[in-house]
């Protein structure tokens, strides 16, 4: 199983309630002027937009973390860093306005 089906799987799991966005990444959101109910629809409905994912290095936790590239066009997409425990932890959202795929396939496990 590669890290796509991987986390549409396990984000099936998780409802709107289970989702905790980090104050860092609401920050970010607010920021980069995106919309928070577009982050729960993303991960709540994976199918639609995900195109990439890499498994980042584990942190002191021990929580499983990915970097998630949701897909809108050649040049938009949005990256949200997420960590898996009992909720769904959202660290940080980011915002892309360039040409991402060929990036994303540079460093994501495909």
């Amino acid at each position: 199983m590669n890290d796509n089906e991987y986390i549409i799987k396990y984000l099936r799991k998780y409802k709107k309630e289970d989702i905790l966005i980090d104050k860092h990444a609401e920050l970010r959101a607010k920021q980069r002027d995106l919309d928070l109910e577009e982050v729960y629809y993303n991960l709540l409905n994976p199918s639609k937009r995900l195109s990439f994912t890499n498994k980042l290095e584990e942190e002191s936790d021990g929580l499983e973390k990915f970097k998630c590239y949701f897909g809108y066009s050649k040049t938009q997409c949005q990256i949200y860093i997420i960590k898996f425990s009992d909720k769904l932890i959202i660290k940080t959202i980011i915002k892309l306005n360039k040409r991402w795929q060929k990036r994303a396939e540079k460093y994501g496990k495909i």
